[in-house]
């Protein structure tokens, strides 16, 4: 039994009186007959073990300190049922279970779970867009009259009939199942009536080289006109029309217009003068979106429809200088669901809308012959064909490979017509009237440069060319400029060729590139005339008989004549390119023993390597 000592000797009376109440109040308490805990009650300071060490006896202790013994108490529990009052709150009842021992949990799956994650499978199939039926029933609900009129025997039938069930009705509908993020190039580029069963556009509708047109082509027209453009992205088409009407534009009325841009400034399009220009209003970018309010098409741009204000220009366009106002109109607004053709869609609002006063054609056949509106669809979409067609126009043999935009193939064509080389000035005589134009005289000294490269090669290829054309053609006058044929009164020749040297037949049939199996045929001495068509178009190109004419009654002098034109002037349509090979064919009958033909350069590596027949292109070009 461990020993507590405590040195203050005048408290050992109450310590053994606590001791004494606090037993005597432990023995109250009744003892479990199963289980017993022990407790150590130590009052005071511990000063050594009970581990069963010795201590110091009481007789040992000194005077003054005094020992208390820890007691070993048992207090035990008992299962006697303890009356406890009711709780005025109710408790909740909790079944506990029985076997706690491990955890149960019980899970169950409900009807519409999802046992597996599945991507949704779009019912829209392409490419194949094909006409689903589908039926629908329409009946009519039965209605009870109410009250009855007598105002009129109409209303009265009315009424009458108003009771009565009408009898189920099937109505079929046809849906074109179509997805709406796919964009498809136009299958046809016919403009179609919107009311009534008005007749296709082929009345109106003409080609040239690479667009289809609707409303009419504008290369005959001297008024302003505004010409919707149908963007193809495969190939850069509106840029070729814009130089190409540029081109018609000098040939109706000489010189060039200006090139301008319609701006949107302010929450305002801004669109310049029409007339005597080539205005542009690019519609292709982002920024500009499609919209359908009320089946009137509308272009917006920051939430602003410019539509009323192309309605105004157009409106203005009936009178006034030539000129033209182009929109393009991109190819994904095309033919969707949404917005169905836009560009058809557009041109007919704008000819409906701007018919002056009076004029109330129904039928978009009569109002795209009222309004000065046509629509530009480009037909040619492949772009080695496209290439063809562009390397045609400008006469060059092929694609050259220092373009490859539309501006770099005009820059080409611009730069070779004025190269301005040696032997071309030194050949090229001006016209004496001093009505020439540069277009005329580079054209010329192309020509004469052409026609000395092939008498040198036939000649003497041995000496250097400039040498040849310095000591042969110069001092022989064997290939002459701006030459009368005989006296004063005698026409003149553009490029006259006579036989002076040798081979000049050799040369001369070099120079005439007939196409395979074709040949040309050759008289000496020669006359070449070039005509540019600039300021023509007005006159149907009447200057083209005038110059085949000058040589009636100088056959003498003039065994054939090759009336020359840039190859442009075929692309104005086919009724065009067949009314100058007409009027060139037919003054070919007055000269019964000579050769009168039709033809256009050729441009190749930087010069002119040679003329081609005109006919078998313009068949080439509209076939």
């Amino acid at each position: 039994m461990s020993e507590v000592r405590f040195c203050n000797c005048s408290q050992n009376m109450a310590i053994q009186q606590i001791m004494t109440d606090k037993k005597n109040s432990r023995q109250n308490v009744p003892e479990d007959e199963d289980t017993s805990e022990r407790h150590s009650h130590v009052t005071g300071t511990n000063t050594a073990s009970d581990s069963g060490g010795e201590g110091e006896t009481e007789m040992d202790r000194p005077d003054g300190e005094i020992t208390l013994a820890i007691e070993q108490i048992e207090i035990s529990n008992t299962n006697e049922q303890v009356q406890i009052p009711t709780s005025p709150r109710p408790i909740s009842e909790l079944e506990r279970s029985n076997d706690l021992s491990t955890d149960k949990i019980s899970l169950e799956r409900i009807s519409h779970s999802i046992s597996k994650s599945r991507t949704p499978k779009s019912t829209l199939e392409l490419p194949d867009s094909k006409l689903v039926p589908y039926r629908v029933s329409v009946r009519r609900r039965t209605e009870t009259t109410t009250e009855q009129s007598s105002s009129s025997p109409q209303k009265q039938a009315q009424q009458t009939n108003r009771g009565q069930t009408v009898s189920e009705q099937e109505i079929t509908v046809t849906r074109l199942r179509e997805r709406v993020d796919h964009e498809s190039q136009p299958q046809s580029s016919q403009l179609t009536p919107v009311a009534g069963n008005q007749q296709l556009l082929d009345e109106l509708e003409d080609s040239d080289p690479v667009f289809r047109w609707g409303g009419g082509m504008p290369y005959s027209n001297d008024r302003p006109v505004c010409i919707v453009h149908r963007e193809t992205e495969s190939v850069p088409s509106f840029e070729f029309l814009q130089r190409s009407l540029r081109d018609a534009y000098s040939e109706l009325r000489g010189g060039e217009p200006s090139v301008k841009h319609a701006e949107f400034v302010a929450n305002e399009l801004r669109i310049p003068e029409v007339s005597g220009s080539i205005v542009t209003l690019d519609v292709s970018g982002d920024e500009w979106s499609p919209s359908q309010t009320n089946d009137r098409p509308a272009i917006e741009y920051a939430g602003v429809d410019i539509v009323p204000d192309l309605v105004n220009q157009v409106k203005d366009l009936y009178s006034g200088g030539l000129g033209y106002f182009l929109i393009n109109v991109p190819q994904r607004w095309e033919n969707s669901i949404r917005f169905g053709d836009f560009s058809q869609n557009l041109v007919e609002h704008l000819t409906a809308a701007t018919l002056p006063g009076d004029e109330v054609p129904t039928g978009i056949l009569e109002k795209l012959q009222s309004a000065p509106v046509s629509i530009a669809t480009p037909y040619v979409t492949e772009m080695d064909a496209f290439d063809d067609r562009i390397s045609h126009y400008y006469a060059f043999d092929g694609r050259p490979e220092s373009w490859e935009s539309i501006a770099q193939a005009d820059s080409a064509f611009q730069r070779l017509l004025r190269s301005g080389r040696w032997t071309q000035v030194i050949l090229t005589e001006r016209q004496a009237a001093g009505e020439e134009s540069d277009q005329h005289y580079n054209w010329k000294g192309l020509l004469i440069e052409g026609l000395a490269l092939a008498l040198w090669q036939k000649t003497d290829p041995e000496i250097p060319f400039n040498t040849f054309v310095r000591e042969t053609l110069l001092e022989k006058d064997a290939l002459k400029s701006e030459h009368e044929l005989n006296d004063q009164e005698s026409p003149v020749a553009d490029i006259y060729l006579d036989t002076t040297l040798d081979h000049t037949d050799e040369a001369l049939r070099k120079f005439l590139l007939g196409e395979e199996g074709e040949s040309i045929e050759v008289g000496l001495p020669a006359a070449f005339e070039f005509e540019t068509g600039f300021s023509e178009g007005a006159f149907q190109y009447r200057k083209m008989i005038e110059s085949i004419e000058k040589y009636r009654g100088q056959m003498d002098s003039v065994s054939s004549i090759y009336l020359i034109i840039p190859p442009r002037i075929l692309y104005r349509g086919k009724k065009q390119a067949q009314l100058v090979l007409d009027l060139v064919t037919t003054e070919a009958t007055q000269f019964d023993e000579s050769t009168v033909e039709l033809c256009i350069p050729v441009l190749e590596s930087g010069r002119c390597i040679g003329l081609r027949r005109a006919e078998p292109l313009i068949d080439a070009l509209y076939d």
